[in-house]
Formats: C-alpha cells, structure tokens, sequence
C-alpha cells in the first residue's frame, strides 16, 4: 500500500481489513508432510489470519490462482477436497471435479511443463460458525486414467479460518 497510514487503520480493524492483505498467499505442506515440490504457489483475494493462513469469511465468494508443475503425465484431472477440522475428516462436494471437462485446467497436463488453474469458490460452511474455525484443507488432483487406476499428480494441505459472517449493520438516516 502506498499510504502507510491506510495501511495501519487497515491492519487494526478501522477500515476495511481486506484491502490489507490482497492475494494472500498460502503456506503448503504435501499430504505426507513435507513441503510440497509439485505445488509452485497458492494464493487468493481473502485476506490473511496470519502469514501463509488464508482467511474466507462465511457467505463470501473468493478466487483461487495455483501454480504447479507436474511430475508425471496426465491425461485428465479431477480434484479432490477434504476440510478437516476437529480431527474430522469430511469431504468436500465439488460442482464441478473434473478441471480439464471444466476448463479451469488445460489438459492433458505433461511432466515438468508449469500449470496454472484459477477457481471461485462460495464459503457456505454446513453449520453455522460463530467465532473464528481453525480448518485444514485437503486438495488432491489425481489422473483418472493412470496406468493403474487413479494416479495422484499432487496432494498437499494448508491452514486457514473460517470467520463468521460480518454481525455489523448498516442503518441508513434520512
């Protein structure tokens, strides 16, 4: 932000906390644990609980741009999401799975050569959420038609938090 003085109202809640932190970036682990190689980059417009935990607020909508670079051909891709929270595993219901079929991914994707995919998702959580959640997020993007059977190309999983819708209101004076 060019105005240091917007960006310290920003930052204590004063004006929007938003337009602080614009395309905040995830940290990754892979699935096993490990910093991911595969995955280049994921970030979004929600802003940042902390550094590298992204935070959506309930019944907002937010875009997602991914960065990665496969290490194995593939002729499809269909992703796979799981929120875990509480220890609880639950999967998460995609409209629409299958990235190349839904050209948010061209394909088929080959080994080495950088991808890039960008999605817009709706947080429209199934229960409701009172103060902040702690959820990690699961997303895995396999090859359907690997030579045997479903061949992961990534997997990895990131921190974020959930927040409850805004419980402010805005009353017009006339």
């Amino acid at each position: 932000m060019d105005n240091p003085s917007v960006f310290l109202l920003c930052c204590v809640g004063l004006l929007c906390p938003a337009a602080c932190w614009a395309n905040c970036e995830a940290t990754l682990t892979s699935c096993s644990g490990s910093r991911d190689k595969v995955v280049k980059s994921v970030a979004s417009n929600g802003t940042c609980a902390t550094p590298g935990v992204l935070a959506f607020r309930v019944h907002d909508t937010y875009k997602v741009d991914a960065s990665f670079t496969p290490e194995v051909d593939a002729e499809t891709a269909v992703a796979r999401v799981w929120a875990i929270v509480w220890s609880l595993k639950q999967a998460v219901d995609l409209k629409q799975p299958n990235v190349c079929a839904s050209g948010l991914l061209t394909c088929p994707l080959k080994a080495g050569i950088p991808s890039n995919t960008s999605f817009t998702f709706h947080v429209d959580p199934p229960m409701t959420i009172s103060s902040p959640l702690n959820v990690i997020i699961m997303f895995k993007l396999v090859n359907t038609e690997g030579e045997s059977g479903e061949e992961e190309i990534f997997c990895v999983k990131s921190n974020i938090v959930i927040e409850p819708a805004s419980s402010l209101t805005f009353v017009a004076l006339v």
